[in-house]
């Protein structure tokens, strides 16, 4: 059962699932129940070859029941014929798969799978049960159960430390628990053994993307693209490192390739549209918004994108028309409120502006340029008080940089108009020291 299976494994060929019939026992079949009782027996005495004739009449009697395939998967393991091995835990599992996704049901067919993995485990029909292990941790890992499936690919990997794709498997688990310096860990293993395991290095790349590390994630994705040319989210990917990194040309060349292998995909030409965007070609990143709004109307990123280039255009009608969409679209989300807010900040409506401030603030209440930039609107409104209140949360809340310069001197001005001319000079006097003058 072993390379066979787990290149099957690996491709996502072979995912876990249940009997076409979930409701079905053995003891619906009794005959054949009787049988497969009786081979369980031989297997342990090592008669495997008679064992394999009775799970063989069994299934004619009951061939949609998977334990029995599953048994005799076993069996065929004992005698060292992998291929049938696989061939049997193929027909166990592809069918039911099949029938979940048509039924949009795959965790009825995952927890099923992993009762079933779990009978065969406990009869102990064989001294290596790392396939089995590696199948029901694989369903673990499709149900979100990612401690589990740990639990199960560390069996895998004690029994055969060879078993590339339990590493990659038991690495993918602690990429989703964020785990991400262990992930790297196991996928570096699985180079180890598989210089050209094409899923180590994209699983690689992805770990180091979430650790920041973005030089080595790019690393990882030119050799994945060496090995798989044609994959699309690897050119994604990278090219979301070269942003990240502020290579925006680079990221455009990646983008630029994503789009020639599939036209059609709106997050190609958003992507493209923040690199244009970063580099001040506003024109050319919303024709990129443009293209994705066309591909995918209800893209509340887009918007979101395009109405920020339409700003710095100074085309402040379409910036806001653009967060009104935005907002329509999903009203939950505080950066366009915050964002459309400071469009009307802009325009001297204040009153607007705070209206769309306080709703980024109780959609993300530790939202600290939001009481930042509201604090200015109240200061422009003459209300002292409460912008004094604001410029101070949003310096409790950790604001940095120049913005914590901006910050200081508002607060600056309200010290002024409040009577404390030296606490107003301090913070002036701090806001210059950050960098930020009127």
């Amino acid at each position: 059962m072993r390379k066979i299976l787990a290149a099957i494994l690996c491709a996502g060929v072979l995912l876990l699932t249940n009997t076409i019939y979930a409701a079905i026992e053995l003891s619906n079949e009794d005959n054949a129940k009787q049988k497969v009782e009786e081979a369980i027996k031989l297997n342990k005495h090592g008669d495997y070859r008679n064992a394999i004739k009775l799970c063989n009449e069994a299934i004619k009697l009951d061939p949609t029941n998977n334990f029995i395939y599953l048994i005799r998967g076993s069996i065929h393991n004992n005698l060292k014929q992998y291929k049938k091995a696989t061939e049997d835990l193929k027909s166990a599992f592809s069918v039911d798969i099949a029938l979940g996704i048509f039924l949009d049901d795959l965790k009825s067919v995952y927890e099923k799978e992993i009762q079933d993995l779990n009978k065969v485990i406990e009869l102990e029909l064989s001294p290596d049960f790392s396939d089995l292990y590696y199948c029901r941790g694989n369903a673990y890992y499709k149900l979100k159960q990612y401690e589990s499936a740990i639990q199960d690919f560390d069996k895998v990997i004690k029994l055969n430390p060879m078993y590339v794709v339990a590493y990659n498997g038991r690495a993918l688990a602690y990429t989703e628990l964020g785990q991400y310096e262990r992930a790297v860990l196991d996928f570096n293993k699985a180079v180890e053994l598989k210089p050209n395991d094409v899923e180590a290095y994209s699983g690689r790349a992805l770990a180091y993307t979430k650790l920041g590390q973005c030089e080595q994630a790019i690393k990882d994705y030119d050799k994945f693209i060496k090995l798989n040319k044609k994959y699309v989210g690897a050119y994604l990917n990278r090219g979301y490192n070269y942003v990240k990194l502020g290579q925006y040309e680079q990221a455009i060349l990646d983008f630029n390739k994503v789009i020639e292998l599939k036209p059609n995909y709106a997050g190609a030409y958003n992507n493209r549209g923040i690199a244009y965007y970063h580099l001040g070609q506003y024109e050319r990143a919303i024709q990129d918004y443009d293209k994705a709004i066309e591909l995918n109307p209800n893209d509340v990123k887009a918007y979101v994108q395009r109405g920020w280039a339409y700003y710095c255009l100074k085309k402040y009608e379409q910036t806001i028309a653009d967060y009104d969409k935005a907002i329509q679209l999903n009203s939950n989300i505080a950066e366009a409120y915050y964002l459309r807010g400071f469009v009307y900040y802009a325009l001297k409506q204040n009153e607007q502006a705070i209206q769309d401030y306080d709703k980024a603030i109780e959609l993300n209440p530790n939202f600290s340029e939001a009481y930042c930039d509201r604090g200015e609107a109240y200061y422009y409104l003459k209300n002292y008080t409460q912008a004094f209140a604001d410029l101070n949360k949003a310096i409790e809340l950790g604001i940095n940089g120049i913005d914590l310069g901006e910050t200081l001197y508002y607060r600056g001005l309200c010290y002024k108009e409040l009577g404390d001319e030296a606490k107003s000079q301090a913070d002036f006097d701090k806001a210059k020291e950050l960098g930020y003058e009127e």
